[in-house]
């Protein structure tokens, strides 16, 4: 058996035999030299559909943030302004099967929507990436979570001024006391 964190304070363990899954070729899947576990793996998938989730609270907050509306309520059509139904708010599948229209009034979506999802799933799945491949301690997943928060506000920030030119404090003055708070 490998120890997952030598030297950091483990939490578990690789048993090579029984945990991992092989990528190519015959035995155990080989990411660098490195077995990968089949948790490891399920880890970079649950981090990328988080990030895809993420993403479309985020294509909210960026919709609704400088229009002045509330951050609540259910999503809507831009063009019909008809309620969308949960089904077809799944993070890029439902983009995916309407074929990027709303299913009321066949008019397009934004790519806006799908763009932000997938950009922010690959980014969760980037930053996890870098504090789940050695294995996790219990700081990783301190530091995994506060990578991820941090994450999900600059692509906010950076959306919303890069088509307004505008930076909300409500967005950044939190985010500033989480990380002062964070690394303290």
């Amino acid at each position: 058996e490998l120890p997952l964190h030598p030297g950091r304070g483990r939490i578990g363990w690789i048993d090579p035999n029984k945990t991992t899954l092989s990528l190519k070729g015959e035995g155990a899947g080989v990411r660098g030299g490195v077995l990968m576990s089949t948790g490891l793996l399920y880890s970079y998938i649950l981090l990328t559909f988080l990030g895809l989730a993420v993403g479309s609270f985020l294509s909210v907050v960026i919709a609704r943030l400088p229009a002045g509306k509330p951050l609540t309520g259910r999503s809507r059509c831009p063009q019909c302004k008809k309620t969308i139904r949960w089904y077809d708010n799944i993070p890029l599948v439902s983009f995916l099967l309407l074929r990027g229209r709303c299913r009321h009034c066949s008019k397009p979506i934004h790519w806006q929507y799908p763009l932000l999802e997938v950009v922010t799933g690959t980014l969760y799945l980037a930053i996890g990436w870098r504090w789940l491949q050695d294995g996790v301690s219990v700081a990783d997943v301190g530091y995994l979570a506060r990578d991820l928060a941090a994450c999900a506000v600059l692509v906010t920030v950076f959306v919303i001024d890069l088509k307004h030119y505008l930076i909300f404090d409500v967005v950044t003055l939190p985010a500033a006391g989480l990380a002062l708070a964070a690394n303290l």
